[in-house]
């Protein structure tokens, strides 16, 4: 399994294609962190449009500069859907505003269960709109 480490994030693509995205807890993500993480996610999908799974449980926090990029570079050229794996219905809450508050341009949806997070995204597999 190819992985990448960058100061805020450990990302790699696992045995079902998806693109998992740990990021480091009490990391404050700039925008040369989300441009770095995003150029680590560019070589480990290989071209590809990849469905992501951010593990986003941990305390971390991102400036409006890194928060915009990343609205910027999630599209549907490079990614199916994104799922954000959260802890506790705050986090659920809060996820839920910033990514309604952000109008993505592709499918987002916020999780407390990994394996309900990975039956959703798994969806998107089924679809022949991608």
């Amino acid at each position: 399994m190819n992985k990448i480490t960058t100061r805020t994030v450990e990302a790699f693509i696992d045995e079902s294609g998806i693109l998992r995205i740990k990021v480091f807890d009490g990391v404050k993500i700039d925008l040369a962190d989300a441009v770095n993480n995003f150029l680590a996610f560019k070589q480990l999908s290989a071209g590809q449009r990849r469905l992501k799974l951010i593990e986003g449980s941990s305390y971390w926090r991102s400036t409006k500069e890194a928060r915009n990029y990343s609205l910027k570079e999630d599209v549907p050229e490079k990614t199916i859907a994104k799922a954000v794996l959260v802890k506790g219905i705050i986090g659920l809450l809060i996820y839920s505003l910033l990514i309604k508050r952000g109008k993505p341009k592709i499918p987002v949806k916020v999780f407390l269960f990994e394996n309900k997070a990975l039956k959703w995204l798994n969806s998107f597999k089924d679809r022949s709109s991608y």
